[in-house]
């Protein structure tokens, strides 16, 4: 016996196979054709502002909204503050959000249980909250829509954002190939915001050539911090690091000088002579102590002075290096085994292959990015 469904009578079959209706159902009266609707019992369409019962509970019902992720359980919305009547929304994942700035997975955690569905990031302005948006695309994985490439203002705004939003890790990877065009521009005036590109997103080669070059080269390590490392990321640590690779690279040099003074002076022995006795290597040394005094003190450097009792603000370390290695020092007649001269330039010039760019507290901070270098960076 079959079970009962819908109120239709079941149907029997008897020893011969034969089907015939229960006779449970033999009075019953046959079902009436079903009428068709009133008009006014048809579903209305759906009024404009009215809530679709048919979405799913997270989707937004703004027509523009960015879904980054159809079955995201997040509601973003970006508020340029520049524009109070502009909001950018988006659908998104709260797990990719989280995972991508700490800063953004803070401003979540802060929030109570019931508004932990929702976002806001507030940024100065559309161009801010614009990049805002390439970076939750990265974060979610909508890599199609990510620009092939950038131009370096635009390089240096996703830099700026990435920074300021918490987002370097998430970024780096995308911005190694969009920063790959600069590389051979580093040293260029116009490309001068490497410096705090290099420190912001951890290319340590790069930015200790940078810092070698900008303090070797210019004169004014300050005025020099102020056009290439501004007033934003990172600029007092660079401008700490510039100062102090600058001081320790004149400190060397006039300790150089010092050391030579000493030894041709007799202090030290004989210091260069090859070419004959004892007591002609020290007339030799006097010869040479004397005519390097007064390329001394042609260069403004005697008696040697300290570095802070100087005043360095006109001359740059490399041309400082220059006026030193010009200096022509005596030796004695047919002495053609001595030479102070290309003994006391080699000296000085062995001062700047000897600088340490980093102090060990920025060493820490590189090493953090080493650990995830992707092997043959050129940065």
């Amino acid at each position: 016996m079959a079970k009962k469904k819908n109120n239709m009578p079941d149907l029997v079959v008897d020893d011969e196979g034969a089907m015939a209706r229960s006779s449970e159902y033999e009075e019953l009266e046959p079902l009436e054709p079903e009428q068709p609707k009133k008009p006014n019992q048809l579903k209305q369409p759906e009024q404009p502002g009215e809530p679709d019962e048919t979405k799913r509970p997270g989707e937004f019902e703004e027509p523009d909204a960015i879904q980054l992720d159809n079955e995201g359980d997040l509601h973003v919305t970006i508020q340029p503050l520049d524009l109070a009547d502009t909001e950018i929304r988006a659908l998104a994942s709260s797990s990719c959000v989280r995972r991508a700035s700490s800063k953004w997975n803070s401003l979540m955690l802060k929030q109570d249980s019931k508004q932990r569905q929702k976002l806001t990031i507030r940024t100065p302005n559309v161009k801010y909250a614009e990049i805002v948006v390439t970076l939750l695309n990265i974060a979610h994985s909508r890599f199609n829509v990510l620009p092939d490439a950038l131009e370096f203002p635009q390089l240096c705004d996703i830099g700026e954002v990435s920074h300021y939003e918490k987002a370097v890790e998430l970024v780096r990877p995308f911005f190694r190939t969009w920063a790959a065009p600069y590389t051979d521009k580093i040293f260029e005036p116009e490309y001068g915001a490497w410096l705090w590109i290099s420190w912001v997103f951890g290319y340590r080669k790069t930015f200790e050539a940078l810092v070698r070059r900008f303090s070797l080269e210019f004169p004014d390590v300050l005025e020099t911090a102020a056009i290439f490392a501004g007033d934003g990321i990172g600029a007092t640590v660079q401008r700490e690091i510039l100062s102090r690779v600058r001081k320790t690279a004149f400190e060397k040099i006039l300790k150089t000088c010092s050391d030579h003074v000493n030894s041709f002076s007799g202090s030290g022995g004989a210091a260069i002579c090859d070419d004959c006795s004892e007591r002609h290597a020290r007339a030799c040394d006097s010869i040479a102590v004397g005519s390097l005094l007064k390329g001394l003190s042609s260069v403004g450097i005697w008696p040697i002075p300290t570095y802070d009792a100087m005043d360095w603000d006109e001359v740059s370390v490399n041309s400082f290096v220059g006026q030193l290695k010009s200096l022509y020092i005596l030796r004695a007649h047919r002495h053609f085994n001595c030479h102070p001269t290309v003994n006391f330039g080699k000296a000085v010039k062995s001062c700047l292959r000897e600088l340490v760019i980093l102090a060990p507290e920025h060493e820490d901070y590189f090493a953090m990015f080493d650990s995830k270098a992707v092997a043959g960076d050129p940065m």
